[in-house]
């Protein structure tokens, strides 16, 4: 739960060059409802910046954590809240994130996300 927290810390915080620390190279991001998905790392902070260069986000909050281990990999999930605004235009969200982790080296790195939208 704690690296996790990190881990969102370090986006919110926009701080791009530490975050790419916590995802593989061939890191696979899949968008609400499935419609598309992006590959690799570059691709993947491209994302998180361009979310963070054009939108003010005002809350952000999570909860209910789980986590499923299988040897070295860890399916983690858990709930959000966002408060977030852009082009003068507030926004309340709800979701889920799940990520795959891969625990094989000393640093855990992320392969996989997806995020699923919630009432």
């Amino acid at each position: 739960e704690a690296w996790l927290k990190g881990h969102d810390s370090l986006w919110l915080g926009k701080k791009f060059a530490k975050l790419q620390d916590h995802f593989r190279a061939d890191v696979v991001f899949v968008s609400p409802g499935f419609a598309t998905r992006t590959v690799g790392i570059d691709a993947a902070l491209a994302g998180y910046r361009s979310f963070m260069e054009t939108c003010s986000v005002e809350s952000y909050e999570t909860h209910d954590y789980q986590f499923t281990r299988n040897g070295d990999s860890v399916i983690a999930e858990y709930a959000w809240v966002m408060k977030w605004s852009s082009e003068g235009t507030k926004h309340l969200d709800r979701g889920r994130d799940v990520l795959a982790l891969d625990l094989s080296n000393q640093m855990s790195k992320v392969f996989w996300r997806t995020q699923i939208w919630t009432a």
